[in-house]
C-alpha cells in the first residue's frame, strides 16, 4: 500500500520539458507523459518517439528491434524516476531531469510484475547526456541502474547498445552527443527503482 501511496505521489508530480530540434533550432515542448498508465504497443512506440524527437519507426526500432509482434494483451508501462544531485555545499538539491524504463509488464488482481525492460531514456530540461546507461532487472518489481557520464550543452545525442533485459539481465545503453560542446557537469548515480 506505501508503494502505491509513492508511485502515486510520484506520478501526480511528473511533467516533463524537453526540446526538439527543427530547422537547426531549440524548441521547448511541453509534453507530460503517460506515467503508470496501461498502455498499448503503438502508445508506447509514439511516447519514446515524442521524448527522444524521433520518428515513429526509429522508436519502434528501438523498442521493438526484431520486429516482434507482440500479442495484443500485452501491457506496457513507463516506469519513471527523478535524477537529483546533491550540491557542493549540500544546502540544496540540483534536478538533472529523468529516467524512463519502457516496460512490458503483468498484473492480475493483487499482483503485478515486470515481465522485461525494452528500453531506456535519460532526459535533461535543456541539456543532454553523454555516457552510459547500465541497468538490470534484479527482481519482477525492481530495477538497479547505473548513469556515468555528462551532461553538455546541446540538444542532439545518439544511442546505441542493447536496450532489453529480462529477468535477472543485465543490459547497457550508450549515449553520445555527435559534435563537440561544453560539458556542464559531471554525473554518476547508482539507484534502484521501484515498480
Amino acid at each position: 500500500m506505501k508503494k502505491r501511496i509513492m508511485l502515486t505521489l510520484l506520478l501526480s508530480s511528473v511533467f516533463l520539458v524537453f526540446g526538439c530540434v527543427a530547422d537547426g533550432k531549440s524548441n521547448k515542448k511541453s509534453y507530460e507523459p503517460p506515467l503508470g498508465k496501461s498502455m498499448n504497443q503503438s502508445e508506447i512506440i509514439k511516447d519514446l518517439s515524442m521524448r527522444e524527437n524521433i520518428s515513429f519507426r526509429e522508436a519502434e526500432l528501438k523498442l521493438f528491434p526484431n520486429a516482434e509482434k507482440l500479442e495484443e494483451e500485452n501491457q506496457f508501462r513507463i516506469i519513471s524516476g527523478t535524477l537529483e544531485k546533491a550540491t557542493e555545499s549540500n544546502d540544496h538539491l540540483i534536478d538533472l531531469g529523468k529516467i524512463y524504463f519502457y516496460t512490458l509488464t503483468t498484473s492480475s488482481q493483487n499482483f503485478r510484475a515486470i515481465r522485461q525492460v525494452l528500453y531506456a531514456s535519460y532526459t535533461s530540461k535543456n541539456q543532454v547526456f553523454s555516457g552510459s546507461l547500465q541497468y538490470c532487472l534484479t527482481d519482477s518489481n525492481k530495477i538497479h541502474y547505473t548513469l556515468n557520464g555528462a551532461l553538455y550543452d546541446g540538444d542532439r545525442f545518439t544511442t546505441s547498445g542493447i536496450g532489453k533485459a529480462n529477468l535477472y539481465e543485465a543490459t547497457f545503453l550508450n549515449f553520445n552527443v555527435p559534435t563537440e560542446s561544453s560539458c556542464d557537469q559531471p554525473i554518476f548515480i547508482d539507484k534502484d527503482i521501484c515498480y
